[in-house]
């Protein structure tokens, strides 16, 4: 018997690795295990004997999640004696990389057990799809586009492709609750189990998860049979190691061109320090640099190569971002896993999921962290055998001068990273936006199904997606309202006999190679330098002939642009700038404000700061002392009227649409509501007047513009997008709270002693 690992208590036995095919524990053997995770363990318990509750395992990057799933599940088909053909395990993750990744760790294995493996996304060749189509068997892995694809173009073979299916294992949970992916994803294993006339036992792996009740209800959303058994284990086991270094650009100092602060400081010199510190630091092993956006990730990569080209070494810096070609991603990622050769992949979010680039030594974020849930999965990246997890902190300010602003006085930056480590520490990270509507992707769903079977009534359509499907926060009345929405724009057309066809826009819409993503895919330049793809480029960036640009980390001129073809051509150069990303932004949680204002009022400071980071949360807390911000939250300057607000950013946006709504004008700004022209005391009353209101997200959304946020947003008419976007950025309940705790009878005694009138 192979003794549990240590994390399963000292030398206990294991029970289920006697109970893997022989096979499997002879691969176990030979990867050299001391041993099964717990949460291997206890997910091959279930799974072995046959338990049909659906399972989520949570725990951290390179945890054993995949391996958990997959050998139990193996065990299984390979002892599985029926002879019909089907796919027995659907295996859905969000990245096509992934899948590659997963596809080279299983198919070694299931060659073993005599079990296909089959690829299955767009980069996959059509012949190599035919072959797995007609002789489906084993296990398929794809992502949900290519899934939809499937009831597209092939609804009449769907339950022949999976008649035989035993399990679905959804990967990367958390990249899916809560967005407009994830609804499909709920609808598409909804319609396939509907298909099958049969329930599929479903596994939801995943790193990070803020409440494992959200994960359960989403893995299979309103069923009334038994609840899913959930796995996971701590979120790092092992020691963990934080430093945050903090560079200050001085009033004066120039580098070129660059981004600005507030007091009109340029920020380029602290930034090239950062680019000084993490070549000092990190240059010799494997490491990756989070830069948050793709035009943060040119400039640090560039700056970084060019270190290693001045000093004459070989470059150890690569760019990794969605805008880059498979071919330039994959390079950088072979990079990384290169033993013989020291890498540092500076990149996106694109390399905070699970795919495999080997051992990483230390973990570096530049700026704050999209959110506490993305922090805790990219620490998790490193800190493997055995070793510390080692996060590097950078953050850039400026010297403050006499035009610097409240905000920037507050050091809020510093002070917002220091919250998300202290809470990532704690153990918390965000739940998920629930509540949404998501009527693009139903709109979506609805041409997808109608397309799948030729043709659909609206009570079908009815029962398939809202009745016993995901979107049953969907009445009846609004989707008869949705389907006369889409009669009026094209998208369908009903047959004489009621039923619903798809109509001359729905059609067009259909034929499109992107329809199957209900995410933007916006119009792109491809970039080409001989006849290499290089990647793409938004079309909103004006490209012309002499253009120099940074692009991969490299620099390059543009050399001529087919405007027909959409291809720019471009030759190496020596000038350069980053061009400019479009890119989705997010939402701060309230905890997170929450938190900062905690750091502010409290006396400690961190061990993990180095001196000049103390100094900027020195300089931070002093500004918050002086402003009395511990006692009010309106403060004026030459700037306006602040309100600083400790909450949540979509509680700022009602308030911000609220205050539109009485005529009172403010802008959102990094942690505050901006009233330029609106003096305090007016700002207090007009507050105070909308606490007393009673909250109507839906009219009130009406009035504002800028609502078109998801692909098919477009279609919807001014009523059916006031109430998705309502669902989706409005907190009225969360609003009033705040409002009501704000205004009360201490709010207008300190702004009328603080002459706020």
């Amino acid at each position: 018997m192979l003794p549990s690992g240590s994390d399963a208590g000292p030398e206990r036995p294991s029970d289920v690795f006697g109970r893997l095919h022989r096979e499997i524990q002879k691969w176990i053997w030979q990867q050299g295990w001391r041993g099964l995770h717990s949460i291997q363990e206890e997910t091959g318990r279930l799974i072995l004997s046959g338990d049909p509750r659906d399972i989520v395992v949570a725990a951290p990057t390179a945890g054993g999640k995949t391996e958990a799933a997959f050998l139990p599940i193996l065990t299984r088909v390979a002892g599985d004696t029926r002879t019909a053909h089907g796919f027995q395990v659907l295996y859905l993750a969000p990245l096509r990389a992934l899948i590659d990744d997963q596809y080279a760790r299983l198919s070694a294995l299931c060659s073993r057990l005599d079990i296909e493996v089959c690829r299955w996304h767009g980069d996959v060749s059509y012949s190599l799809k035919r072959k797995a189509s007609l002789v489906p068997r084993g296990a398929i892995l794809t992502t949900p586009e290519s899934l939809e694809a499937m009831f597209v173009l092939r609804g009449t073979q769907v339950s022949r492709l999976f008649q035989n299916l035993s399990y679905v294992v959804v990967d990367e949970l958390h990249s899916f609750v809560g967005t407009e992916r994830g609804r499909q994803v709920q609808s598409l294993l909804h319609r396939l189990e509907t298909a099958l006339d049969r329930r599929v036992p479903r596994i939801a792996l995943s790193a990070t998860l803020g409440d494992l009740d959200i994960a359960v209800e989403f893995l299979r959303p309103f069923s009334p049979g038994p609840r899913a058994a959930v796995i996971s284990a701590p979120p790092h086991e092992g020691e963990v190691r934080i430093a945050l270094h903090a560079f200050i650009s001085q009033i004066g100092e120039r580098a070129g061109p660059s981004q600005t602060s507030g007091s009109g400081a340029s920020t380029a010199p602290a930034k090239a320090a950062i680019c000084q510190h993490i070549y000092g630091a990190l240059r010799g092993r494997n490491n990756l640099v989070f830069a948050n956006s793709r035009g943060n990730v040119e400039y640090y990569s560039d700056r970084l190569a060019r270190l290693c080209e001045r000093a004459r070494v070989p470059n150890e810096f690569w760019a990794h971002h969605g805008s880059l070609s498979k071919e330039l991603r994959q390079h950088a990622e072979r990079m990384l896993k290169d033993k013989s050769h020291p890498g540092t992949v500076v990149c996106t979010s694109t390399l905070e999921l699970g795919i495999d680039v080997g051992h990483v030594a230390e973990v570096a974020q530049i700026g704050p962290s999209p959110s506490v849930a993305s922090l805790r999965q990219r620490l998790g990246r490193s800190g493997r055998r055995d070793e510390p997890a080692v996060l590097r902190y950078y953050v850039s300010a400026t010297e403050l001068d006499d035009k610097a602003t409240i905000e920037d006085r507050l050091r809020i930056e510093l002070v917002q990273m220091i919250a998300q480590t202290e809470l990532l520490l704690g153990g918390w990270c965000e739940p998920p936006i629930l509540g949404a509507l998501h009527l693009s992707t139903l709109l979506h769903q609805v041409l997808s199904v109608i397309a799948e079977r030729g043709g659909a009534r609206a009570a079908s359509l009815w029962n398939l997606l809202c009745g016993s499907g995901p979107f049953q926060n969907v009445s009846k009345d609004l989707l008869v309202t949705l389907l006369r929405r889409m009669g009026q724009t094209g998208l369908v057309e009903q047959a004489s006999d009621g039923t619903l066809l798809l109509g001359p826009e729905g059609e067009r819409l259909v034929a499109r190679r992107d329809f199957y993503a209900v995410f933007f895919t916006p119009d792109e330049y491809t970039l080409m330098s001989q006849g290499r793809v290089l990647g793409t480029l938004p079309i909103a960036f004006p490209l012309k002939t002499g253009l120099h640009i940074i692009f991969g980390g490299r620099r390059w001129i543009v050399e001529s642009v087919d405007e027909a073809k959409r291809t720019v051509f471009l030759g190496p150069s020596r000038g350069g700038r980053v061009p400019v990303f479009s890119g989705p932004g997010w939402f701060t949680h309230e905890q997170v404000r929450r938190q900062m204002l905690h750091t502010y009022m409290s006396g400690e400071c961190p061990k993990y700061l180095d001196k000049t980071a103390l100094q900027l949360l020195a300089e931070g807390r002093e500004a918050f002392r002086r402003r009395d911000l511990a006692d009010t939250c309106l403060t004026e300057d030459s700037d306006g009227t602040w309100l600083v607000c400790w909450t949540s950013d979509r509680i700022r946006f009602t308030i911000q649409a609220e205050l539109a709504s009485v005529g009172c004008a403010v802008d959102v700004e990094a942690i505050s509501l901006r009233a330029h022209d609106v003096p305090a005391g007016q700002l207090a009353q007009a507050l105070e007047d909308i606490s007393k209101r009673e909250f109507d997200p839906i009219s009130l959304s009406r009035e504002l513009r800028n609502r078109i946020l998801s692909k098919y947003d477009c279609y919807l008419d001014e009523d059916l997008l006031a109430r998705d976007y309502a669902s989706r950025i409005l907190d009225a309940d969360g609003t009033r709270r705040f409002l009501t705790a704000l205004v009360g009878s201490s709010f207008r005694a300190q702004a009328d002693e603080r002459g706020i009138t």
